[in-house]
C-alpha cells in the first residue's frame, strides 16, 4: 500500500469514527467494509457502537454475535463481555449447547483457552432453554475444572448444581462417591451407590455397582449379611467375579458351608490345573475342619492329581490318615511325598518316618485306598 492510499484510508477511518460519534451509523450496504476498516485500525469504541446497534435490531444474525464476542475475547481480552454477548446469542437465537460448543465457541476463543471457556460457560449455562443442554454444559464445566484448570472448589460447586437439576446424573454421583470415600463417609457412599443402582441402564452396570456396594458393606462397615444379600439378589447372573467378596463374607460369619459353596462354584470357571488344585485343597481343608473326612480325602486327592508338585494336599492326606489311623495309607502318601519333594533334608526325614512306621506295623503291604 503506497503512502497516498494510506493517507486516504486514515482519512476515511477518521471520518467514519467522527460520523459514528455523532450517531450516524454506516449504511447496511457499506457496513461490512466499514467494520473491516474499524477492526484493522482497532477503533474498538466505534466498532462496538456499530455492532451493538446491529444486535439491538431485528436483523442481527449469528455471525454478528460471533464477531462482537470474538473481538471482545481475543483482541480486547475481555472475556466477561464476550460471555455476556454469548448469553444474548443463546437466548435470542435459541442455540443448543452442542451447536454452541462445536460450531460457535471455537470461533470466539483461542483453541485450548480453557480459562476463557470456563468463564463463558459459567455465564451461559442457565440461559439454555432445554434441561439436557444445561446438563451437558455443566458436565463440560466439571471436566474442565477437574482436568484442565484444576479448580477443586468450582468443580464441587458444579457437581452440586448438576445433582440439583439432575439427581441421577452419573458423572456427578461418581464424583461425590469418590469424595465421600476419601472422607470415610460410608453411609453417604452407600446412599450414592443405591441411587446409581436404581438408575443403572444396563445389567452389567447394575452388577458392577451392586458388587461395589457389597464390598463397602463388608470391608468398610463389617456387615457381611448385607453384602451376601446384595450379591445373591443382584449378581447371580453377573459375568463379574464376586467370589472373593462372597467368600470373605461367609468367612466372617464362620459359615464354612457357605465358603465351600463359593469355592465349588468358582471351580466351574477355572481351566488352569494349578488354580483348580488350590481350590480343591481349600475345599478339602474346610471339610476336614468340619469333620467330613471322606469329602476332605476326595478333594485332597483331586488337588494332588491336578498338580503333583503341590505338596500341601499330600500333607493333608497324610494328616487325615494319621487321624483315622489308616497306617497303610499313611505309608503310601509318605512315600509319594518323598518322591515329589525336592528338599533332600525333608526326604531323609520322611524316609526315617516310613521306616519307623513300618517297624511298628504287623504288616508291610501298603495299599492305596481308592
Amino acid at each position: 500500500m503506497n503512502s497516498t492510499s494510506q493517507i486516504s484510508e486514515l482519512e476515511k477511518v477518521r471520518n467514519l469514527v467522527a460520523q459514528i460519534k455523532k450517531g450516524s451509523l454506516p449504511k447496511k450496504e457499506e457496513r461490512e467494509l466499514d467494520l473491516a476498516i474499524l477492526e484493522r485500525f482497532e477503533c474498538w469504541n466505534s466498532y462496538f457502537r456499530v455492532m451493538e446497534s446491529i444486535l439491538s435490531s431485528n436483523s442481527s444474525s449469528l455471525s454478528d454475535y460471533v464477531k462482537l464476542a470474538k473481538v471482545s475475547a481475543r483482541y480486547l481480552e475481555n472475556v466477561s463481555t464476550a460471555a455476556a454477548i454469548c448469553s444474548k446469542l443463546i437466548k435470542n437465537l435459541r442455540v443448543s449447547f452442542t451447536s454452541f460448543k462445536q460450531e460457535i465457541l471455537l470461533q470466539i476463543i483461542e483453541h485450548d483457552d480453557f480459562r476463557a471457556e470456563t468463564l463463558i460457560l459459567q455465564t451461559v449455562v442457565d440461559v439454555f432453554a432445554e434441561l439436557p443442554d444445561r446438563i451437558a454444559c455443566l458436565e463440560r464445566l466439571a471436566m474442565l475444572f477437574e482436568k484442565k484448570t484444576h479448580n477443586e472448589t468450582l468443580l464441587h460447586q458444579v457437581n452440586e448444581k448438576l445433582l440439583s437439576i439432575d439427581p441421577k446424573n452419573l458423572k456427578a454421583l461418581k464424583y461425590f462417591k469418590l469424595i465421600f470415600s476419601q472422607n470415610n463417609e460410608w453411609q453417604e457412599v452407600i446412599r450414592i451407590l443405591r441411587i446409581m443402582m436404581e438408575s443403572a441402564s444396563h445389567p452389567t452396570e447394575l452388577f458392577r455397582v451392586a458388587q461395589e456396594l457389597a464390598g463397602v458393606y463388608l470391608y468398610q462397615l463389617d456387615m457381611p449379611h448385607e453384602a451376601i444379600e446384595l450379591l445373591e439378589r443382584y449378581c447371580t447372573e453377573s459375568p463379574l467375579d464376586t467370589s472373593t467378596i462372597l467368600y470373605d463374607a461367609y468367612e466372617r460369619l464362620t459359615n464354612w458351608e457357605g465358603c465351600i459353596r463359593v469355592l465349588r462354584d468358582s471351580l466351574i470357571s477355572l481351566d488352569n490345573d494349578l488354580d483348580r488344585s488350590i481350590l480343591h485343597y481349600k475345599i478339602a481343608s474346610l471339610h476336614e475342619y468340619l469333620g467330613d473326612y471322606e469329602a476332605a480325602k476326595d478333594n485332597f486327592q483331586k488337588a494332588a492329581k491336578l498338580w503333583p508338585t503341590f505338596l500341601e494336599p499330600i500333607e493333608g492326606l497324610i494328616n487325615l490318615n494319621l487321624h483315622k489311623q489308616r497306617w497303610e495309607d499313611v505309608l503310601y502318601w509318605l512315600r509319594y511325598l518323598a518322591g515329589k519333594s525336592k528338599d533332600k533334608s525333608l526326604c531323609e526325614q520322611i524316609k526315617d518316618a516310613v521306616k519307623r512306621l513300618e517297624d511298628s506295623m504287623f504288616t508291610h503291604s501298603p495299599s492305596r485306598i481308592q
